[in-house]
């Protein structure tokens, strides 16, 4: 989605510092990882809560796994994860659980011929039933002026079905100084409810290293139709954060 998605929740943060990575000004993987970690290492002296939503947060496990294997303090700033309407694998033979991977491949080779009919059909499963009356259209505005690039919604297809940032989770819960927390629909159909109740089920409060919230009757879309609510969330955990000297800096994704 592009990242005027978050238009109707930063205005809640407008006394927080934050920045956004517009992934649609990139057009490969390589490139999302490049702009994801290159805003992390920008601010090395400044506490920085992750926001990603959807995919957004399954690449940013990935990234922030893999820089920490690569040299730990360049992830020392990072302090807390928020994944919105995120998994941890977007597929799966389960239907409950994820996308089967021959849909997957249906929908890429449907984008090869027409990247706006996936567009459409993915959006499709992003709102309830309930949402549809008041979302629907900010959704279909969005989409029109959309600047994801034909090769970029491709990537992005191809990366969620080859995706799993399970062992990036559990290395990252390992992190002492670092927080994940999860914000989810209890009604997503793109990221199944399901799977995330199945993890919470394994990990849940009990670890203090993951912690879960769930939005009654939310769809996938929370920036869109529920913002308030959202944004709501993220500064009740921002404000849990531990900081040094006290300060209060985030970074969104």
């Amino acid at each position: 989605m592009p990242s005027n998605c978050w238009e109707e929740v930063l205005p809640f943060f407008s006394n927080d510092k934050h920045q956004i990575v517009k992934m649609e000004n990139g057009h490969t993987l390589a490139d999302w990882e490049r702009m994801l970690s290159e805003a992390i290492r920008m601010t090395p002296d400044e506490p920085l809560a992750i926001v990603g939503w959807s995919m957004g947060g399954i690449l940013a496990l990935d990234v922030l796994a893999r820089m920490h294997k690569e040299a730990p303090a360049s992830i020392s700033s990072v302090k807390r994860i928020v994944l919105v309407s995120t998994t941890l694998k977007f597929t799966s033979e389960d239907r409950q659980l994820g996308w089967p991977e021959r849909i997957m491949h249906r929908m890429i080779h449907k984008c090869r011929a027409s990247s706006e009919v996936v567009f459409q059909d993915f959006a499709a499963a992003m709102l309830t039933q309930a949402e549809r009356h008041q979302t629907e259209r900010k959704l279909a505005e969005l989409l029109v002026h959309s600047s994801w690039s034909h090769q970029a919604l491709l990537a992005g297809l191809q990366y969620l079905c080859e995706a799993d940032v399970s062992q990036a989770y559990v290395k990252l819960l390992e992190e002492k100084d670092i927080q994940i927390d999860w914000i989810h629909g209890t009604q997503d159909a793109t990221c199944p409810a399901a799977a995330l109740r199945k993890l919470e089920q394994r990990d849940g409060e009990a670890k203090g290293k993951a912690g879960f919230l769930w939005v009654e009757q939310g769809g996938h879309a929370l920036p869109l139709s529920h913002p308030a609510q959202l944004a709501s969330h993220i500064h009740t955990l921002w404000k849990r954060t531990p900081m040094p000297n006290g300060r209060e800096e985030s970074l969104t994704d």
